[in-house]
């Protein structure tokens, strides 16, 4: 392993994949923003269902609300592996 000079220390710090370990994941706020959108879709899919909407619309929200819940376990299951 390479010597570790200031300067190395310096960009290792300044890099994206340093977080110290005092420091909380943002896991919480990524989840709760994910769920929010995914709940929007949900919401927008059973009003469209009950406006009689094209189909097209309807599958448009139900893709949506389905992103959503993969990304929400994608980000918890990252946060779990590498701690963003």
């Amino acid at each position: 392993m390479a010597e570790r000079t200031p300067v190395t220390v310096l960009i290792y710090a300044h890099s994206h994949y340093y977080r110290p370990m005092s420091e909380k994941s943002p896991i919480k706020s990524v989840v709760i923003l994910i769920a929010i959108g995914t709940i929007a879709w949900l919401i927008a899919g059973m009003v469209a269902v009950t406006l009689d909407a094209e189909s097209k619309y309807i599958w448009t929200c139900v893709v949506g609300a389905l992103l959503g819940a993969t990304g929400i376990r994608y980000s918890i299951r990252r946060d779990r592996r590498s701690g963003i």
